[in-house]
């Protein structure tokens, strides 16, 4: 499902829209081999599919020969693990080049636009880079073994990615806009190249009624790749509960961003909802999933009408509670092209 809350973002933000990285594209499960799907990705028209061998392939959703359409809506088929033009039968494998033609042997020099691309944790990233560069670094995967299954959710938002990552380092905004109580960091930020790293805790009540009955304690590690990849991992005791979110934000054309958030759950020994942890183990995470995506979900929307109204402020005149807002925003400096302008300086009065 997707949820359309907006359509215009140009010109809000003093860097590029598509910053360098990973963005997710699809999931795996909706990519089996022999189906052709078409997207908006990254300010591109591009195509995927799956070859014979498993391997991804997302590449420029125009025919390098004469300039056709390959998705299929306008034609284009994948046979025998390639992809075909509808135009003229030119036929691409999964590397982009071409393999086939008709008429005569291939022009070597005939080839698609290629994505690198990465399967992992059943989501589909590619890799952009407007200069074409490959990977420098590759993301996480996690261990999911005694984890539920994930639950999905598409949304599509007026903003930038960089606005969605910075959101979890303002922690000030979670007692005021979402309602948590006691928030505050738990150890340090720690930067390495492309991965950004923290944490906060908890202590106190929440505005869902369930969770403010058994009051709410838990700690949370973030884990951020790039501007298309946020990752949480929280314990809570008093749920009874370690979850896991995604949140994976994907430029589309200049405007919008599509964020799919995900979750799954694992159930603590001890602690939790009192009279829940008598529940089987598997019927307990089965019962605590749709809670968990529900406040997770619910949590995010209170914060698109922000996003989508909202100014950027690169001076901004920040006080002691904004935290690391700074140290995140000169880590987000390296994934824009060089020519872009640097300076996260605060004002000041």
């Amino acid at each position: 499902m997707i949820d359309g809350v907006g359509s215009r973002a140009k010109g809000r933000f003093p860097f590029t829209p598509f910053p360098r990285g990973w963005f997710f594209f699809e999931l795996a499960r909706n990519l089996p081999t022999g189906r052709l799907v078409s997207r908006q990705w990254m300010g591109e028209s591009v195509v995927a599919w799956r070859g014979e061998d498993g391997n991804v392939c997302i590449a420029n959703a125009f025919c390098p020969h004469l300039g056709a359409k390959l998705a299929p809506e306008t034609g284009g088929t994948v046979r025998d693990g390639n992809l075909v033009c509808p135009f003229h039968g030119f036929t691409y494998d999964t590397s982009g080049a071409c393999v086939a033609t008709p008429t005569a042997e291939p022009n070597p020099a005939c080839r698609l636009r290629v994505y690198p691309s990465e399967e992992i944790n059943g989501f589909v990233f590619g890799y952009y880079d407007e200069r074409g560069r490959e990977p420098e670094w590759h993301l996480p995967t996690m261990d999911e073994t005694g984890w539920t299954k994930t639950l999905t959710h598409v949304y599509s938002v007026r903003t930038h990615p960089q606005e969605t990552s910075e959101n979890v380092i303002d922690l000030s905004h979670l007692s005021f806009l979402h309602g948590f109580e006691g928030v505050g960091h738990s150890g340090n930020v720690e930067v390495d190249g492309p991965c950004f790293k923290t944490d906060f805790r908890v202590d106190g009540s929440y505005k869902f009624p369930l969770l403010k009955r058994i009051g709410t304690e838990l700690d949370a590690e973030v884990q951020i790749w790039g501007l298309g990849f946020l990752f949480v991992e929280t314990v809570s005791k008093s749920l009874g509960a370690r979850t896991w979110n995604w949140f994976l934000a994907t430029p589309v054309d200049g405007d919008k961003v599509d964020i799919l958030v995900s979750a799954k759950v694992q159930a603590l020994d001890g602690g939790g909802i009192r009279g829940l942890n008598l529940v089987p183990r598997g019927l307990r995470e089965k019962m605590m999933l749709p809670l968990v995506m529900y406040e997770f979900k619910k949590n995010i929307e209170n914060d698109f009408m922000i996003w989508e109204n909202k100014a950027y402020r690169p001076y901004p005149f920040l006080n002691e509670a904004d935290g690391e807002i700074l140290n995140f925003r000169r880590y987000c400096t390296q994934f824009y092209p060089e020519s872009v302008n640097r300076s996260v300086s605060p004002a000041t009065a």
